[in-house]
């Protein structure tokens, strides 16, 4: 798991673990292995990096992004909710 991201700080810092019958992805961003937003101003390659990101993270814990029960997604454009919504949507497995 060479190219997760990792966050640019000294300890270590896991993005996903599992508790029981439950994994948890967090911080899973278009972020770069130094922390750095990797498309800056790109919100779609923005969308497939964090989903990349976040696949990584969960085949780490033996599932995929086909196990995906709830996904959280900040965003500080002015575009429309749904519109984003619908492109998250369009990364995942049906």
């Amino acid at each position: 798991m060479n190219n997760t991201w990792r966050w640019p700080i000294e300890h270590v810092h896991h993005i996903s673990g599992t508790a029981g019958p439950l994994t948890f992805v967090g911080g899973g961003g278009d972020f770069d292995s130094s922390g750095a937003i990797r498309n800056p101003g790109d919100l779609d390659a923005q969308i497939e990096g964090a989903v990349a990101n976040i696949s990584e993270g969960l085949v780490a814990e033996s599932c995929s992004l086909a196990d995906v029960v709830r996904l959280k997604a900040f965003h500080t454009t002015d575009l429309d909710d749904w519109e984003i919504i619908a492109t998250d949507r369009a990364a995942f497995p049906r």
